[in-house]
């Protein structure tokens, strides 16, 4: 509505060339302000249990709600039932499969798999057996 309201005032060309640079300017201006915020990283853990959810939910709430005669209320019905099952989702799969995640990257640190890695030559040499070179079973 912006665009348009500005486009209405200065023209077309003018209120693009006034506006989108605004767009551009504004949204890390947005995220400057408000990247702290614990709802910021709510809808950013969120985004992707909402686009992995939202299809079906969209289907299915089509579905029900025109066989109901409600029609018309598909869209908002179809995203507040997309949050409430992406929670859901996140909840029972994704939070879970981040703490073992995240509990598996600690027991073996990033940075000493990339320093035996590291050691291993693509020059023909054999590897030693040595316990502090790298097997190419542990880099891949």
């Amino acid at each position: 509505r912006a665009v348009s309201y500005v486009e209405h005032i200065f023209g077309e060309e003018l209120g693009r060339l006034i506006t989108y640079p605004l767009w551009i300017l504004g949204i890390p201006l947005l995220f400057f302000v408000f990247g702290n915020q614990k709802i910021d990283r709510v809808i950013g853990e969120l985004s992707y249990p909402i686009y992995l959810v939202h299809f079906i939910v969209l289907s299915v709430v089509a579905v029900l709600l025109t066989h109901f005669g409600f029609g018309r209320e598909i869209g908002v019905s179809a995203a507040l039932v997309s949050i409430v099952v992406a929670c859901i989702f996140y909840r029972v799969f994704i939070a879970p499969l981040d703490r073992k995640r995240h509990l598996l990257t600690r027991a073996t640190p990033n940075h000493a798999i990339a320093n035996n890695c590291a050691r291993i030559s693509l020059l023909p040499e054999p590897l030693s057996v040595e316990s502090n070179q790298a097997s190419p079973q542990n880099c891949f």
